[in-house]
């Protein structure tokens, strides 16, 4: 079983939206799968909830403390564990240490801004420091502005970036209140969640 985690130290850069969004990928792609969500908030928890009385490929979702609820996702034959974390998950030292030796691969998401992009370099660096395997996903991005190519081009600096931006879209929004991911009910996003999970997908050898 492969674990990634979806860590950003800033709220807003739409980590639980992202989470849920390569889960239900996953899912459309055969690979068994399971969200563990260990922030306060329980979105991505609720979100499985609801879809599991929706037409879809069923996405376990657990709460628990991460080692327990990743043996629980184990016993129930997920291949893939996409762990929600909470903001500043990194002002928890031994938690996010525990977290991040586990993963196969640490994805960051964040959108364009200056604030945000400067945040997240943090969190790569506390990542390369322990020798784990992470990479940067442009978020909520908007159409036709500049400063997405910048926020690119300063992130390249520290890290790996994926090739794909995910644009800030109603219809993921849509997609996940009725418990689905964009890539299943199409439209805008559809597109750019599938290359990230494919992308994500061979970094992890799955």
């Amino acid at each position: 079983m492969k674990i990634i985690a979806v860590v950003s130290p800033k709220g807003g850069s739409g980590k639980s939206t992202l989470t849920r969004n390569l889960a239900a990928a996953a899912a459309g792609d055969g690979v068994p799968v399971a969200v563990i969500d260990t922030d306060a908030q329980g979105t991505s928890a609720e979100w499985a909830r609801v879809r599991a009385d929706a037409d879809a490929v069923p996405v376990p979702g657990f709460t628990a403390e991460t080692s327990a609820a990743a043996r629980r996702a184990d016993a129930a034959g997920a291949q893939l564990v996409l762990v929600d974390t909470p903001t500043a998950i990194e002002k928890d030292p031994e938690g996010f240490k525990a977290l991040v030796l586990a993963s196969e691969l640490v994805v960051i998401p964040t959108q364009a801004l200056p604030d945000d992009v400067r945040s997240v370099e943090t969190i790569m660096r506390a990542v390369q420091a322990l020798d784990r395997p992470a990479i940067y996903c442009l978020n909520r991005v908007k159409p036709r502005v500049k400063e997405t190519d910048g926020a690119r081009l300063r992130l390249i600096r520290s890290g790996d970036v994926a090739a794909a931006a995910i644009p800030d879209s109603v219809d993921v929004v849509r997609a996940m209140a009725n418990g689905y991911g964009v890539t299943e009910v199409g439209g805008r996003g559809a597109d750019e969640v599938a290359a990230l999970w494919q992308e994500v997908r061979r970094r992890i050898g799955l």
